[in-house]
């Protein structure tokens, strides 16, 4: 469905891509009362996904660090720091991230747009992607209730859902290049193009 997504249009194939994670991210996270509603809601499209784990995935293969902090509190924790990219940053999105703790961990969970402590920036002009309501974040004492955590194990949780990113973004990919070569084939026969026979 993404690939033939994809081959339409760029935009929503990447959003739609970035919402089926974060659905595949409570599928296999932790669960509560909060989060079980909440992905009821993600499944019957009643509220988008954004998946902020870039940072989580660099950290795992060694070229990057997790930014944002977890600082515990009586109810869950307390995040601070930035979010470089996302998209699907519309008011009441599910936002899920990773944050470390002061002991070396990391853990995974969400927060709303438009959360205190939750700011978007978004960023426009993208060529592609303009459609993707796609900027950064900055958390500031942003609370993440134990309702609210995926997961306290980073590894595993993604060896557990990076088959499934890996074959998605694929997909997207291959959906546009198919696209891209049937557009340039049309093309062939314009006399401007003779160059490249």
């Amino acid at each position: 469905v993404i690939s033939a997504i994809a081959a339409e249009c760029v935009a929503t194939a990447f959003s739609v891509w970035a919402h089926r994670m974060v659905v595949d991210y409570f599928a296999r996270g932790h669960r509560s009362a909060e989060s079980e509603a909440v992905f009821a809601d993600l499944r019957a499209g009643g509220v988008l996904g954004s998946t902020a784990m870039a940072a989580g995935l660099k950290s795992l293969a060694g070229i990057g660090d997790v930014e944002i902090r977890a600082v515990p509190y009586a109810g869950g924790w307390r995040l601070d720091g930035p979010v470089a990219w996302a998209s699907n940053l519309v008011p009441g999105a599910i936002v899920v991230l990773p944050a470390r703790t002061d002991d070396g961990r990391t853990v995974v969970g969400w927060v709303r747009v438009g959360d205190p402590g939750v700011t978007v920036r978004h960023i426009t002009g993208l060529l592609a992607l303009d459609a993707t309501a796609s900027g950064s974040l900055r958390l500031v004492d942003a609370e993440v209730s134990h309702q609210r955590v995926l997961s306290t194990d980073l590894p595993s949780y993604a060896a557990g859902f990076r088959p499934t990113f890996l074959v998605l973004q694929s997909a997207f990919i291959a959906g546009l290049m198919a696209r891209s070569l049937r557009e340039a084939e049309a093309a062939l026969d314009r006399g401007e193009n003779a160059v490249f026979a």
